[in-house]
């Protein structure tokens, strides 16, 4: 539900927790990060993941309202640990991935939470083709230099949709009256993202004319 984005994107949110300079931009760093989801199945809690997604954080921390998230998931890259069920979830019955293939999110607005290292995102998550605003909520877990050099920052947010909204709406009744699966869909990000440094055009020195 998306690099929901989505997230994820969100980080954008957790301003004036470290001493970061002016604009900046990171990128969402796919090998450390993750995009999940957790839907009520049957009598329990069922926990899938896309494993194809980017997205950038950009903006001045020290001014929550000029930081944007932007981030897409590919939702074909869904994956339950059960090839026959991830399948299906690509068919029209929920994602139709071959008609609308991703999921975005765009933030419009920034907000620093009540305590510290705490903030969320509010934006517009299109999946399916439906656009929805949604806001993430979340935590800012630090930042610093890298292991290779470009400095890296990490977050955690979550936000809950109702999958109807969107057309996910298959659905299988019980005997006892009870549906197969739950209407909202919890998503979990899980993003460390690394800072893009602009490459440095070497000077060139002219010859004067003679």
């Amino acid at each position: 539900m998306k690099k929901m984005a989505m997230a994820l994107l969100v980080a954008g949110s957790f301003a004036g927790t470290t001493g970061w300079a002016a604009e900046r931009t990171f990128q969402i760093d796919p090998v450390h990060s993750s995009v999940q989801f957790r839907i009520r199945h049957l009598y329990s809690t069922f926990v899938g993941r896309f494993n194809k997604f980017d997205g950038t954080i950009s903006g001045d921390p020290a001014d929550p309202a000029s930081l944007r998230v932007s981030a897409r998931v590919d939702v074909a890259s869904i994956d339950t640990a059960n090839g026959a069920r991830e399948k299906h979830l690509r068919t029209p019955d929920f994602f139709d991935a071959d008609h609308y293939p991703m999921a975005t999110f765009e933030s419009v607005k920034t907000t620093p939470g009540e305590k510290q290292d705490s903030g969320a995102v509010t934006g517009n998550l299109t999946l399916r083709g439906v656009t929805k605003a949604v806001t993430f909520k979340g935590q800012f877990l630090g930042s610093g230099t890298g292991m290779q050099g470009p400095d890296r920052a990490g977050f955690h947010a979550t936000t809950v949709i109702n999958r109807f909204d969107y057309g996910l709406a298959y659905n299988g009744a019980l005997t006892n009256g009870l549906t197969m699966l739950g209407a909202d869909v919890e998503l979990i990000l899980d993003i460390e993202a690394v800072e893009v440094v602009p490459a440095v055009v070497p000077s060139v020195s002219k010859s004067p004319v003679k």
